[in-house]
């Protein structure tokens, strides 16, 4: 049962003492303050209960008591400040306990004793101060422990004592300070520990002597100056460790080797430099994030030692204005991102032959060389946005036959000839907006590009883009400025089957615009300005299977408008500023199964506007409109969404599974040929909630023997 978003002071113990079957019960943003010590007296059944974002400010002894199959209880985000100690003495079952969001400043350190099945406890997010020894001591199965975002600053000695069964613990974000050499010492299952932002200047030789779980280790943003890796000695399993906001200058990897054979990701800041020395014995290490550094140059030997196991380099924004290789024998680096550095020139970077990935984008490039992409035979992604590179000469890309996505995006090219491009026959996409490009020449692209790639700053779908490819199956104009769809664009797009040309900034389209894509199955002309169609627009679209108009301005649409749309199955036009349906607007689409009408001004479904018959597994919606009458006796549709309108009268067929019409003035609900239900032998879920229902009669649903679930709040029910 659900009563979200409700109007009740406390949880109703009349519905648990009528429906004491009830597994769940959902009461989040209902306005409850109180728990009533009877309450949950008869909800012997109750699995699941959920309180969130109410008001509760307290919670006293026994309130939950009764409810002893409890296993997952949300008490998030209310303004519990208090809790007593014999709050949860009946919830022996409970695994799940959410407490996030509160005003907790402290706890009885008896209050979680009860919970002897407890697994996971959110205290995330409160004012706690003080971690004291023995709070969950007795929660010896407890795996998951989250104490991030509160205002600890102590812990005190044995707190963890007996969280053998502990395999997640996050303190992020918490005034701790030093850390003890004995806080962590009982938790010999951990995995993850979380102490980023928790002001930790030290850590001593021991404090993680016990941590032979350990895999996932956040250290990050703290007061650090060095870290010695032999710390972590006993920590072999130890996959990810984050270092960075630190203030370390070098890393000791001494030992990487034989200490930790599963690491595969680190960070760090404040490098200035990187040597061979950084990383002798570092050969288990696979990805290594060196971003947000003051490192300005990496040696010839600190990369001959990384690149024969490093599949991963992150080097972004630094001062990194050189990187060399001399020894390219077994190179496994796949990625490489050099983003925002002082790299000026591409030589060097050609070594590196066994890239997939590489970012150079905003480094001050320049002029390309005709051979500075020579050996990177297997690149697959190239990002060279923001260079400054002013020219592309014939033979820049021949070598790049697998790539598959190029940025070379606000740059200085005036020109842009596709026949540099000619090796790269697998390219998906290519990023050329933000140069100044006046014209683009698509000679040859039908041999070379039969994939997807965007352009920008077009005012029209161009023709000779179609003339020249007439094979492009999927052509994506998304947010490219285009104002226009001229009648012959689209003359040689027989082969087009999917158009994208939404967030443009078309107003019309005219007759015929798509003449010619008569194999489209999906056109989109969302987030446009259309405010008026021509009823001869879609003409030759008799395969278009989904057509998406949201977000336009369409006021009016004319009823002959979608009859050439023979296969269509679902259509968008949601979120334009439609008054009314006109009678016979859907009557040809035979196949439509998924009708959007929701957020537009719609005061009016004119009788046969919507067709005879939807197809099974059907949905329409009509929410958040200005309905006051709605005649539907011959649909037959699977959801039927109604929310949010001003309906006082409803009449139904007795073919339609699901309604949602919460948030309408309701009176009568009346089907055709039928009693109003006596025809929904199959309805599981009936949401009549929000109306002005003052009495609800269960015959009502007689035939109805699989109901599962019925929501009737927000009505004027006095009694069920």
């Amino acid at each position: 049962v659900k009563f979200e978003m409700s109007s009740i002071q406390e949880v109703p113990k009349k519905l648990f003492d009528t429906f004491s079957n009830l597994l769940v019960a959902n009461f989040t943003r209902s306005g409850i303050k109180y728990i009533n010590r009877y309450s949950l007296d008869r909800a012997v059944n109750l699995q699941k209960l959920d309180l969130s974002s109410n008001a509760i400010e307290q919670l006293n002894a026994n309130c939950f008591s009764g409810a002893t199959a409890l296993l997952e209880l949300n008490l998030s985000f209310n303004n519990i400040s208090s809790i007593d100690k014999l709050t949860f003495n009946t919830l022996l079952n409970l695994i799940l306990l959410r407490l996030t969001g509160n005003k907790l400043r402290s706890l009885d350190n008896k209050v979680f004793e009860p919970l002897k099945s407890l697994r996971t406890i959110y205290l995330n997010s409160n004012e706690l101060q003080v971690i004291e020894s023995g709070i969950i001591a007795k929660n010896t199965k407890l795996q998951f422990l989250l104490l991030q975002n509160n205002h600890i600053n102590m812990v005190e000695e044995g707190a963890f004592l007996q969280f053998h069964s502990l395999v997640d613990l996050d303190l992020s974000n918490n005034h701790i300070g030093p850390l003890n050499i004995t806080s962590l010492a009982k938790l010999a299952n951990l995995q993850q520990l979380g102490l980023e932002r928790t002001f930790i200047s030290n850590l001593q030789h021991g404090t993680f002597a016990q941590q032979q779980s350990l895999k996932w280790l956040d250290i990050s943003y703290n007061n650090l100056d060095r870290f010695d890796f032999d710390i972590l000695t006993s920590s072999a399993a130890l996959q990810q460790i984050f270092l960075d906001g630190n203030r370390l200058k070098s890393l000791n990897y001494e030992h990487l080797k034989k200490t930790f054979p599963a690491l595969v990701k680190i960070g760090f800041n404040e490098l200035q430099e990187l040597n061979a020395d950084c990383f002798y014995g570092a050969a288990v290490l696979l990805d290594l994030d060196l971003s947000f550094n003051n490192i300005s140059s990496i040696d010839r030997m600190a990369f001959n030692t990384l690149h024969s196991f490093v599949q991963t380099l992150y080097a972004e924004n630094n001062r990194i204005s050189n990187v060399t290789v001399s020894d390219v024998t077994n190179m496994q680096l796949k990625t490489l991102r050099l983003a925002n550095n002082s790299i000026t020139s591409l030589e060097s970077i050609q070594l590196f032959h066994s890239l997939n990935e590489l970012d150079l984008s905003n480094n001050y490039i320049g002029p390309l060389n005709i051979t500075c992409l020579t050996k990177l035979v297997f690149l697959k992604e190239l990002r060279l946005q923001r260079t400054f590179i002013s020219n592309l000469q014939h033979g820049t890309f021949a070598q790049q036959q697998s790539l598959k996505w190029l940025d070379i995006s606000y740059n200085n090219l005036d020109r842009f000839d596709f026949d540099i491009l000619t090796s790269s026959a697998a390219l998906q996409q290519i990023f050329l907006d933000g140069n100044r490009l006046k014209s683009l020449n698509y000679e040859h692209l039908k041999k070379t590009f039969p994939a997807l790639f965007e352009m920008s700053s077009l005012e029209e779908v161009p023709k000779q883009l179609f003339d020249t490819f007439s094979n492009l199956v999927l052509v994506n104009f998304t947010s490219s400025g285009i104002k226009f769809i001229n009648r012959y664009s689209l003359d040689r797009a027989r082969n087009l089957q999917n158009l994208d040309l939404s967030s443009n900034a078309i107003e019309q389209l005219n007759a015929n615009c798509f003449s010619g894509a008569t194999a489209l199955l999906e056109l989109n002309l969302s987030f446009n300005k259309i405010s008026s169609i021509d009823r001869m627009a879609f003409n030759t679209l008799s395969n278009l299977e989904l057509l998406r108009l949201t977000g336009n301005k369409l006021r009016s649409l004319d009823n002959k408008v979608f009859q050439p749309l023979e296969s269509l199955h679902t259509i968008y036009l949601n979120s334009n500023e439609l008054q009314v349906i006109e009678a016979g607007l859907f009557v040809e689409n035979s196949k439509l199964k998924n009708m959007l009408l929701q957020n537009n001004h719609i005061s009016m479904v004119e009788e046969g506007a919507l067709g005879i018959f939807i197809s099974t597994e059907s949905i329409v919606s009509l929410s958040n409109n200005k309905l006051t009458k709605l005649n539907l006796e011959k649909i037959k549709v699977t959801h039927l969404y109604l929310t949010n309108n001003t309906l006082d009268t409803l009449n139904l067929s007795p073919w339609i599974g699901t309604v949602y019409a919460e948030n309408n003035i309701i009176s009568n609900v009346t089907v055709s040929d039928h009693g109003t239900f006596t025809q929904q032998q199959s309805l599981k879920w009936l949401d009549i909630s929000y109306n002005n229902l003052d009495r609800f009669d269960f015959d009502i649903l007689t035939s109805s023997a699989a109901l599962q679930q019925i929501f009737l709040d927000g009505n004027r029910l006095k009694s069920l």
